[in-house]
């Protein structure tokens, strides 16, 4: 079978690729920290948020060293049997991507700070039973006088993001912070919570198969449908589609932390992304309500292995289900997201952090954890390390560091030092940079 031909495949499911979020960079001193916990203020009077970039990709239960494997002729093969022997009932893919343009943070008078920064968010999400992989790979012959689900659940969404904050202190060792965010939506496709079943029953005596579907598809601008044979996903990111910031896909988030700051360490709350997107600019829906028959379902199978071509596979799809098309705004919440954070100085120029992350996500609550040391090694670098276990039981073993030259900041960030080097055999990979700059006010009118 060829890359060609698994390339094909893929590209023509939902876009099956959203990321695990971040757990470190609120204990480090950056200005970015603020994105994970408002109530964060700098120290310097003007800091200049320049352009920084986030990336992190979540793989649950298999990784991509599953898939492709050498066979004996040392020829890199792909072996999808074998990855789905290690799936569990429900598994995921999660990818977010996040590029943060430009910000700034300026302290006011009475220790408050007030900032503004706009950031493009792409995130994507896949839950899908290990029933669908054996029903597409190896047909249904395990499931014969069954009733199987067999339905994914998948989320892509693209927006833009206006913040304005404002940052105080409370007495001497509390600062609370909030942040209020204009939302406006560069495209959106997935399923819904009420609408999300697909089960197939396989007669025991003629084996005819009978799919019961209630599922729908919600989408604006991301997926274009006209039959199977004309279904087109379109991830604008970099194109003039992404650039466009005024669309009617409108909505707003808030974001409120609090930190209480004692002698040797703090402890942090936030809570975030409460809030959702009204989707109304070149909306469509796609439903399947129905009972649908049908006599066969080898059509992956068949079709990586070259005794299908792609148009009678499309045939196959259209025989079996009637999707109905509606043009209907709709609404999507944000993940809503929640970080506690303890920080403490060990010892001198050393700082252990512990984190807690909650996540409310897709109609299911997901929680990480991760523990932070950090040192600073000289007055102008911070290097740090971090063991993190994320929802899934995936652990991973992460490093940072931070440099200062003079008004310059630049940093790097990874959870899994792992995915960096070896990507093909981690389940988990992501990583952060970026560039600040550091000014005082009476700074701002030299030459």
């Amino acid at each position: 079978m060829s890359y060609t031909k698994i390339l094909g495949l893929f590209l023509c499911l939902p876009f099956i690729s959203f990321a695990q979020q971040e757990l470190n960079l609120h204990t480090l001193n950056l200005w970015q920290s603020n994105r994970l916990n408002p109530s964060y203020m700098p120290e310097n009077g003007l800091t200049i948020g320049l352009p920084s970039v986030y990336n992190g990709l979540a793989i649950s239960n298999i990784a991509l060293s599953d898939i492709l494997q050498e066979n004996d002729a040392g020829e890199t093969i792909i072996s999808l049997a074998n990855a789905i022997n290690k799936l569990e009932d429900s598994n995921t893919i999660r990818n977010n991507f996040n590029l943060e343009t430009l910000s700034f943070d300026f302290r006011l008078k009475n220790d408050m700070h007030l900032s503004l920064h706009h950031a493009m968010r792409f995130n994507a999400f896949l839950d899908y039973p290990k029933s669908l992989t054996e029903l597409l790979w190896q047909g249904n012959a395990a499931y014969i006088g069954e009733n199987v689900e067999f339905a994914p659940a998948f989320d892509v969404i693209g927006y833009h993001e206006f913040g304005l904050g404002l940052a105080t202190t409370i007495g001497d060792n509390i600062s609370v912070g909030a942040k209020l965010k204009l939302l406006n939506g560069i495209g959106h496709a997935g399923t819904t919570g009420d609408n999300r079943s697909l089960s197939l029953h396989t007669d025991e005596d003629i084996y005819q198969l009978t799919v019961d579907g209630d599922y729908r598809v919600n989408s604006s601008f991301f997926l274009e449908y006209d039959g199977f044979d004309e279904l087109n996903f379109n991830f604008p990111f970099g194109s003039t589609n992404a650039l466009d910031w005024v669309s009617k896909n409108v909505g707003i988030a808030l974001d409120l932390g609090a930190t209480y700051q004692f002698e040797k360490g703090n402890i942090g709350v936030s809570l975030l992304d409460i809030g959702s997107l009204r989707w109304r600019t070149k909306v469509s829906n796609y439903t399947i309500d129905g009972t649908y028959e049908y006599d066969g379902l080898d059509v992956v199978r068949d079709y990586l292995e070259g005794e299908l071509s792609f148009e009678s596979a499309t045939d196959t799809l259209r025989a079996i289900f009637e999707v109905e098309e509606r043009e209907e705004a709709y609404t999507t919440a944000l993940p809503a997201r929640l970080y506690a954070s303890a920080r403490y100085e060990v010892l001198p120029k050393t700082n252990l952090s512990f984190i807690f992350l909650g996540e409310n996500y897709q109609d299911k609550f997901r929680s990480s954890i991760g523990l932070n040391a950090q040192y600073q090694a000289i007055d102008w670098l911070s290097v740090g390390a971090a063991y993190s276990v994320f929802d899934g039981g995936n652990a991973a073993f992460g490093l940072n560091a931070n440099a200062q030259l003079g008004a310059v900041q630049v940093f790097a960030i990874t959870n899994n030092i792992g995915g960096i080097f070896n990507s093909r055999a981690n389940q988990f990979v992501d990583f952060r940079v970026g560039l600040n700059l550091l000014l005082q006010r009476n700074e701002l009118g030299k030459k």
